[in-house]
């Protein structure tokens, strides 16, 4: 382990020994800065492959809560939004949470669960406008009081290294991509939700952007835009091992505030690892 600066914000970096038959590289001593340590695992990557090209188009996916973010974003937003439209709905509060056990105890879906608190605390159909508004005022609350400075840092040095940004994450695309922005992330992954007639609905199109479904959206995405995968080097940091699959579909994974069961992940894989807490 060793503790290194983000622009000015100290992180803990911790590194282990990639190994490959009588080939192994430590990255476990002289990781100065972020830049050394990225240089490192871009090292291992080259030994994993040797056709690797140094001129690789760049491409960085962040998630976002926990990621970006020391909080997550879809209960604030949607209390947020209770707040500002309709107050009255914080009574259901206890519902919501009714759902959340639900969930827990495996009696719902993850999917559903989304739905069913949308409907709850923002009701059935929402002007275009208005949800334009509440993502708006919400996505500056998020960046006054929710985002980890050090990640901002990180964000415009990956920027400023010519690469493109993809913001991937299981939050709703409506409030989602007013926070990219504000990042400075030009690309969204995210849930889509359903529109009818410029109103909003509770009702998720598709499946919800997470684990498995989050790296299946990612690779659409790369077709869609016609960034083709041999061509391109994939950097993708994340904080839950519920993206264990977008780090598998990656040349470099970078765990952020690791859960517990992905820096158990990274232990055994080698991936470096960024505490900000």
């Amino acid at each position: 382990m060793s503790r290194t600066r983000i622009g000015d914000y100290p992180v803990t970096v911790q590194v282990r020994e990639y190994g490959d038959g009588d080939v192994t590289l430590s990255m476990g001593q002289d990781v100065s800065d972020i830049a050394t340590l990225r240089r490192s695992a871009r090292a291992w990557h080259d030994l994993q492959d040797p056709h690797a090209d140094a001129a690789l188009l760049g491409v960085t996916i962040l998630d976002l809560d926990r990621t970006i973010t020391r909080r997550g974003t879809y209960s604030p937003f949607l209390i947020h939004a209770a707040i500002q439209c309709a107050p009255w709905r914080l009574l259901l509060v206890p519902v919501v949470l009714v759902c959340m056990i639900g969930y827990k105890l495996g009696l719902m879906e993850r999917k559903a669960l989304k739905q069913r608190m949308q409907m709850l605390l923002m009701g059935r159909a929402v002007p275009r406008p208005t949800v334009e508004r509440l993502a708006a005022s919400f996505a500056d609350r998020v960046m006054r009081t929710n985002v980890h400075p050090a990640m901002l840092d990180l964000i415009a040095r990956e920027r400023a290294e010519g690469r493109i940004l993809i913001l991937a994450t299981a939050a709703h695309r409506f409030y989602a991509a007013a926070i990219a922005r504000r990042l400075g992330i030009d690309r969204v992954v995210a849930t889509e939700s359903v529109w009818r007639d410029g109103m909003l609905l509770p009702d998720v199109q598709g499946d919800n952007c997470y684990g498995t479904n989050k790296a299946i959206a990612l690779h659409r995405h790369l077709r869609a835009t016609q960034l083709d995968r041999a061509a391109i080097m994939l950097r993708c940091y994340s904080d839950d091992a519920s993206d264990l699959p977008c780090f598998e579909a990656s040349d470099e994974a970078i765990a952020v505030n690791p859960s517990k069961k992905l820096a158990r992940a990274s232990r055994a894989r080698g991936w470096p690892v960024i505490d900000l807490r």
